[in-house]
Parts: C-alpha cells; structure tokens; sequence
C-alpha cells in the first residue's frame, strides 16, 4: 500500500526564523541571508557539550518534588495524547551575555540522543529554556514542529507563566505555560486534519 504524501505549503506553515537576528528565512537554508548566521557559528559559541536532553534539568532544584508530580502528571498526559512529543524543561544559570533562545536552539539541536528511541522524538521535543543568570526564558521546538507553532505561540506559552517566574514560582509557571502550549498544539492539529481531509492531489 502507497503512503500518502502531503506537500508542506498544504499547512500554511509560519515562517521560520533566523537564530541569529531573528528575521524571517525564506525556506530552508543552510545560511542566514540576512546576517550570514549558520549552524557553525552556533556551535562555536558554546565551547562545551551540550548535556542530554532529560524531562528536567534543574541543577539548582527550583522545581520541589511535589512541583514535579504534577509537571510530570500534566506532561504524561500531554505526551500520551501527542505520542512523538516531548517536553524537556532546563533550569539553569548560563554564563554573563549568553543569549538565552540561541542557547536553546543549540542545546536541542547539538544535544546527542542517547538511543534511537530518543532519536526519533527529537523534531518534535519542545525545549524550555529559563536563565536564572539573566531571568530570561526562551522556548524551542524541533522541525518536526516548525510548520505548525509560531514564534507568537511559543511567546504566548512563557508569557502565561510570566508572573510565576517573576516571584520564582517556576511549577506554577510551568503549569500555565503547558496549558497554552496545549492549547496551541491542539488547534495546530485540528488545522492540519482539516487541511488534509480537504487536500484534492
């Protein structure tokens, strides 16, 4: 049985932007025509390993354990209703000047899956970034992502957390911040279904 295949403009994907300035890319590229960012320059401003990629990275244990049962009850479900999902939340101290959604970008992307199970949940991990160092946050996904949540949803999801990470709240935050994303992603779908069951080739 032939597998169907579905062109990417049939999901009206949002455009993708640049690491580096930020600006609109007009497709996939290998280099920012815009300020030349490239994945080399990337990984050459972090001078060491990227760590694994875990559900929490929170060396400094701002996330209680009674926080964390209900993260990981809120993202069991999540990641059970969309199985290629995972969510990886990183609380850390970067160093001074570290541009924080950069950073994110290089961990998800130059952090060595473990195994092949790991592997091919990768396109659609969803990294959460918060920088104690400069209270900053980020969110980045894999492209297995990119044609369906924009940068608005992304920045929408932190924002719903926004006054729990002010007062240091950060399960709190990270409950709001999921909900939102839930909701994007849930509409994310429901977008794509309706485009495919309308796709005539």
């Amino acid at each position: 049985m032939a597998e169907l295949t579905y062109p990417a403009s049939l999901f009206q994907p949002p455009p993708v932007t640049c690491p580096g300035c930020h600006r609109a890319l007009p497709g996939p590229v290998d280099q920012c025509p815009h300020c030349g960012y490239n994945a080399w320059n990337c990984v050459g401003r972090f001078r060491y390993d990227p760590p694994p990629l875990n559900r929490y990275i929170d060396i400094d244990n701002r996330l209680p354990n009674e926080d964390r049962a209900k993260l990981d009850h809120l993202i069991d479900s999540l990641e059970s209703e969309m199985p290629q999902l995972r969510i990886h939340i990183c609380i850390v101290k970067l160093l001074p000047g570290t541009n924080v959604a950069e950073c994110g970008f290089w961990m998800l992307n130059a952090s060595v899956p473990r195994d092949d199970e790991e592997l091919s949940h990768r396109p659609w991990g969803v990294l959460l970034l918060f920088d104690l160092q400069s209270a900053s946050a980020s969110a980045t996904i894999g492209y297995g992502l990119d044609p369906f949540i924009d940068d608005d949803a992304l920045r929408a999801a932190l924002q719903g957390g926004q006054e729990n990470y002010s007062a240091g709240d950060f399960g709190a935050g990270l409950i709001c911040t999921l909900a939102v994303l839930r909701g994007a992603l849930r509409e994310a779908h429901r977008r794509a279904v309706a485009a495919v069951r309308k796709y005539k080739p």
